[in-house]
């Protein structure tokens, strides 16, 4: 690899690779770069909303300078792993940089003192979703004609049970509202 840019040798270089038929070779060698390039904009725009977003948001909340914050490029790197690999939530993500700020703690630290692992205890999150729903009838009928209101309920669950796994919450709610 140069320059830390991911490269087709890199990946010609793999296992995967090597084994694959000629046909899907052509492909990765045709649409390797473009792929590569379009994957590396996505991630670009979103490291960029974080920053612009989150990171400023915390900057003017304690009324600091960038060389003063304690969220470091590794930190935020991290975050948004364990996003991407469903350990924590997007919400628990933004707060999680809040405490990092206060305590300088990294987020693994953090996430496992608290315990900010995204919530799989199905059974509860589909009992808080059924009480959701008895204590809001008319919302409940009214989905059936306007299902765009899954997300009224996924915050009201979100709100009950803020690290369980809102894809998780939205497959049970959109189950039990048939």
């Amino acid at each position: 690899m140069q320059n830390n840019k991911w490269e087709l040798s890199d990946l010609q270089s793999t296992d995967i690779y090597k084994n694959s038929s000629d046909t899907q070779k052509e492909f990765v060698c045709e649409h390797f770069e473009e792929l590569y390039n379009n994957l590396m904009i996505m991630l670009r725009l979103r490291i960029s909303k974080w920053i612009m977003n989150d990171i400023q948001r915390i900057l003017n909340k304690n009324k600091i300078s960038i060389s003063e914050c304690k969220i470091t490029s590794q930190y935020l790197s991290d975050v948004l792993i364990m996003i991407d690999d469903e350990i924590i939530t997007e919400s628990t993500g933004k707060n999680l940089l809040d405490i990092i700020q206060e305590t300088g703690l990294s987020p693994k630290e953090i996430v496992e003192k608290y315990n900010l692992q995204i919530n799989n205890d199905i059974e509860n999150i589909e009992n808080i979703c059924k009480e959701i729903i008895v204590d809001n009838p008319k919302e409940a009928n009214l989905y059936k004609s306007k299902p765009t209101l899954i997300g009224w309920f996924i915050g009201k669950v979100m709100s009950e049970l803020p690290t369980s796994n809102p894809k998780e919450v939205k497959t049970i709610l959109e189950k039990l509202l048939k």
